[in-house]
């Protein structure tokens, strides 16, 4: 074993005296019957809010599904299908389809997802 020198002795000894008052400090927090509950009612704010981001994220998700699946559906029907027709026949709603529509004539180029994301705030 190296001997250490007396002088790193000493850092190394003020360094552990400093760390020992640091886990008291903790222990005493830690056991603290108000620091705890202040705590369980972040963590249940946190898990309550991130529950709903999760649900809102869900919904849109769902809602550009659905939006992309009937903006392709109308993307491949408007050049052999009278326009007026397409909402009859798909049961989509007359607006969206219109809208759908409008989009595809001034942005031919974009993808059914980039259109629904114009479409879906």
């Amino acid at each position: 074993m190296v001997p250490i020198p007396t002088s790193m002795a000493h850092v190394w000894m003020s360094i552990f005296d400093c760390l020992e008052e640091i886990h008291k400090m903790v222990e005493v927090v830690r056991h603290d019957k108000e620091v705890s509950l202040n705590y369980m009612k972040v963590y249940e704010r946190e898990q309550i809010i991130r529950e709903q981001g999760e649900q809102i994220g869900e919904a849109r998700g769902i809602k550009l599904g659905e939006a992309c699946s009937n903006i392709r559906t109308i993307r491949n029907m408007k050049d052999t299908i009278d326009k007026e027709k397409i909402a009859p026949i798909t049961g989509m709603d007359k607006d969206f389809v219109e809208k759908t529509l409008a989009l595809l004539k001034e942005y031919p180029d974009e993808s059914d997802k980039q259109l629904a994301i114009r479409m879906i705030p």
